[in-house]
């Protein structure tokens, strides 16, 4: 998506800059001026694009994330990938989670960094479980490369579906299992 936004409005930019706005002189260009629309474009998309990359990975983790201020890990050694190293070298991928988990037994949420300082959270309490799960479960979104990596083995369904789908879906499987129970 990063990409997309920046290529537009650096295109917009570029036809601005290069053409002075004008849409007739836009449209009568010949070579000359395409070639310097193009270096002009291909000038904004690259600082636009490295700026963004910087914003998101090293500004708004650390400076302006509404989550910043939840306990978590903050040794992060190795730049741009968070804990995932850390984790990476364990003996098991549950082993820190649990490591955090008992060195804050009490906060619902434990924040840690993960490739490019993806800002990722480990529910920690009953009360989060239900929050995320049953309460709010409207609000958090699971991140596409779970869904592209997990989708391939358990299909399309009630985990991946999202808003009006999901909720269809979730009133089909509790009158299943009420049915399932009350048959027992």
């Amino acid at each position: 998506m990063d990409i997309q936004l920046t290529a537009l409005l650096s295109f917009i930019e570029a036809l601005v800059a290069t053409t002075g706005g004008s849409l007739s002189q836009f449209l009568s260009l010949n070579q000359a001026p395409l070639i310097a629309l193009l270096q002009t474009f291909l000038t904004f998309f690259t600082i636009q694009y490295v700026l963004l990359k910087i914003y998101r990975t090293a500004i708004y983790p650390f400076y302006l994330s509404p989550l910043r201020h939840l306990p978590g890990p903050k040794n992060n050694n190795l730049p741009l990938l968070g804990q995932f190293y850390a984790i990476f070298k364990s003996s098991s991928p549950f082993e820190l989670p649990v490591k955090w988990a008992n060195t804050w037994p009490e906060a619902p949420f434990i924040r840690y960094l993960g490739l490019g300082n993806a800002e990722l959270l480990v529910m920690n309490t009953p009360e989060a479980h239900k929050a995320v799960l049953q309460t709010y479960c409207y609000d958090f979104v699971k991140p596409e490369i779970f869904a592209r990596a997990v989708g391939e083995f358990v299909g399309e369904g009630i985990l991946f579906a999202k808003g009006v789908e999901h909720r269809r879906l979730r009133r089909i499987l509790q009158s299943k299992s009420f049915l399932f129970l009350s048959n027992g």
